[in-house]
């Protein structure tokens, strides 16, 4: 009787451990995203910054929209 306690004690310690490396490996791919995709907002903003009037360069507007539109959160 012994034997399947402490079986049971290792199989939900392994279980729990994986639970918490999955979980972890989530939040860092989470992180990684959000870093990522705020790196590339800044970059968009330098390359283009905001216009105090838009409406009299629409072609920069329209860039920067661009440049914005193509940041992800996935690195590819």
């Amino acid at each position: 009787m012994q034997m399947d306690v402490v079986a049971t004690t290792k199989r939900s310690v392994a279980v729990a451990g994986a639970v918490a490396g999955v979980l972890l490996l989530l939040l860092l791919a989470w992180i990684g995203g959000e870093s990522h995709y705020r790196s590339c907002l800044a970059h968009a903003e330098l390359a283009n910054p905001v216009a105090v009037d838009q409406a009299a360069s629409p072609a920069a507007a329209r860039a920067r929209e661009e440049a914005v539109d193509g940041c992800s959160r996935l690195p590819w």
